[in-house]
C-alpha cells in the first residue's frame, strides 16, 4: 500500500508541475530582448513603446514572476491581483490579494487600480494579461446600482447551487463593466496578449474569468428559471430582467470589433488537459495502464460517482494480475445544503467511501482512490482534497463515524480529518480545474 502512495505522490506533483507558472515560461512561452513568441504566435517588442502587465486569477502573481525575469526592463508597470495565500514575490509589478470566491472590498479596490493603469497605455503600447481561474471574483467593476454587499450575496448563492460554471458567469458578467469583454474597452487602443491558464471545460474563452478580454456577439440563453432563482438575491424584478438584456444584447462598436480582431490575441497556455497528460505520461512510466481516462469532464458529483463506481467494480472482474489507472479531469458540481466544511472534491471521496460502504463491496485488489483540486484549495478548506485505499476503508468500517452523516451535513473535510487522509499541498500558484486519480493493483 505505501508504494501506492508514493506512486500517486509523484503523480500528482508531476501534474501540478506541468501546469505551474515556472513549467510554462520555461518550455513554452519564448521570451527574449527582441520577441515574445508562443507556439505560431510572435510578438516583436520593438514595436511598442511601453509594456504595461495587468492581471487577475490564482496564478497571476506567480506568472507575473516569471514574466519579470524575462521582461523587467521593459515593464512600464504592473498591477495583478490573486487569492489571499497566493502572492509571491515581483520586483516593479505590484501584486495585491482579494477576496475569492466571493469578491470583497480589496477586489474593488484592487480592479480600479488596474483600470488606473490602463488609462495610461496608449496606441503604441502593449498590455500583458495574465488571466487564470479565480479571476472571476478577483477582478471586478460591478454597474451602477450594484453594491458590494449585493455582489457578495449574488456569488455566494450562485456557487452553492447545482449549475455548471458558464451559468455562474452569466450572472457574473451580466453586472460587471470588465466581464464579457468589456475590459477591452479600457484597454484600447494598445495592443493586447493575454496568457490565460484555464480552469474552465473545453477552454472556453468566454468563461475563464468570465472572458474579459473575449468578444463574443452573442450568449448562450439562460432559461426565466435560472433567473428567478436570484430573486431575493437582487431587488427588482424588473432588474433581473435589464441583466438578462444586458448580457444577450450587448452590442460592442465597430471600433471594438475592429480592434478586436486586429490587436487582441488570446493565448491558452495551460489547462485541465495539459494536467491529464502529464498524469497518464507518469503513470505509464510507474507501470500503470489506462483503464480509463477523461479529461474537460463536467459533471455532476451523482453522475460521476456512478460512471466510476461502475468502471471500479469492473476491475473486480479481472483475472489476470493487473496495474491500472483510472484518471478523470475536469469539474463537478452540487448544490450545498449543509453547514459544514469541506468541497466538490472531498466531498466526491466521501460519496464513493459511503457507496462502497453502504452496498458491502468487498474490493479484491490494492487501490488509492484520491480526488483534489489543481490550485490546493477545494471549497472552504486549506486541503486540495482526499484520498482512500483499502487501509481507510476498513478503518471506517469499523469506527463509530457514519459517512451518511457528514455527507448530509456536507462535512467531508471534517470526516476525513478522522482518518489522516486528507491532500496538504498548499498554494499550488496554478488553477486548471481538478483530478481525480484511482491506481488499481492486484497482489
Amino acid at each position: 500500500m505505501c508504494q501506492l502512495i508514493k506512486d500517486f505522490e509523484l503523480i500528482i506533483n508531476s501534474a501540478v508541475t506541468s501546469v505551474s507558472p515556472v513549467e510554462i515560461f520555461k518550455q513554452k512561452i519564448f521570451i527574449d530582448k527582441q520577441k515574445i513568441s508562443y507556439q505560431r504566435h510572435s510578438f516583436q517588442l520593438d514595436q511598442f513603446e511601453k509594456i504595461f502587465v495587468i492581471g487577475f486569477g490564482k496564478a497571476s502573481s506567480a506568472m507575473a514572476t516569471e514574466i519579470e525575469k524575462y521582461l523587467y526592463y521593459k515593464i512600464e508597470d504592473g498591477v495583478v491581483i490573486t487569492k489571499y495565500g497566493f502572492k509571491t514575490e515581483t520586483k516593479k509589478i505590484k501584486v495585491f490579494e482579494a477576496g475569492h470566491p466571493i469578491p470583497d472590498k480589496n477586489t474593488l479596490k484592487y480592479s480600479q487600480n488596474i483600470l488606473n493603469l490602463l488609462s495610461r497605455s496608449g496606441e503604441n503600447d502593449l498590455v500583458i494579461c495574465l488571466i487564470s481561474g479565480g479571476g472571476s471574483s478577483l477582478f471586478e467593476i460591478p454597474i451602477d446600482g450594484v453594491d458590494l454587499k449585493t455582489l457578495q450575496l449574488l456569488n455566494d448563492f450562485l456557487i452553492k447551487q447545482k449549475i455548471p460554471i458558464h451559468k455562474i458567469n452569466f450572472f457574473r458578467k451580466a453586472i460587471s463593466k470588465v466581464k464579457g469583454g468589456k475590459l477591452l474597452e479600457f484597454i484600447y487602443p494598445s495592443t493586447c496578449v493575454s496568457f490565460i491558464i484555464s480552469d474552465v471545460i473545453g477552454d472556453d474563452l468566454s468563461v475563464i474569468a468570465s472572458g474579459p478580454t473575449y468578444l463574443t456577439s452573442k450568449e448562450s440563453f439562460i432559461d426565466s428559471k435560472d433567473i428567478s432563482k436570484i430573486t431575493n438575491i437582487l431587488n427588482k424584478n424588473d432588474q433581473l430582467i435589464k441583466i438578462e438584456q444586458l448580457v444577450k444584447l450587448k452590442v460592442f462598436s465597430d471600433v471594438i470589433i475592429s480592434y478586436y480582431n486586429t490587436r487582441v490575441h488570446n493565448l491558452i497556455i495551460a489547462s485541465n488537459k495539459t494536467a491529464v497528460e502529464k498524469s497518464i505520461e507518469i503513470s505509464n512510466q510507474l507501470g500503470y495502464e489506462v483503464f480509463s481516462c477523461k479529461y474537460d469532464l463536467l459533471s455532476s458529483i451523482d453522475e460521476l460517482l456512478m460512471n466510476f463506481i461502475n468502471e471500479f467494480l469492473s476491475l473486480n472482474q479481472l483475472q489476470e494480475k493487473f496495474k491500472k489507472v483510472i484518471i478523470y479531469g475536469g469539474e463537478t458540481f452540487l448544490e450545498v445544503k449543509g453547514t459544514g466544511k469541506g468541497g466538490r472534491n472531498l466531498h466526491l471521496i466521501l460519496s464513493i467511501l459511503n457507496e462502497l460502504i453502504k452496498n458491502k463491496i468487498e474490493v479484491n485488489f490494492k487501490f488509492l482512490i484520491s480526488s483534489f483540486a489543481t490550485d490546493g484549495n477545494d471549497g472552504n478548506t486549506d486541503v486540495a482534497g482526499a484520498f482512500i485505499n483499502n487501509e481507510i476503508l476498513d478503518r471506517v468500517k469499523s469506527s463509530s463515524h457514519s459517512t451518511e452523516f457528514y455527507l448530509q451535513n456536507f462535512d467531508s473535510y471534517n470526516f476525513f480529518k478522522n482518518f489522516n487522509c486528507l491532500i496538504r499541498t498548499g498554494p499550488t500558484f496554478t488553477n486548471v480545474a481538478d483530478l481525480f486519480i484511482c491506481l488499481a493493483c492486484s497482489e
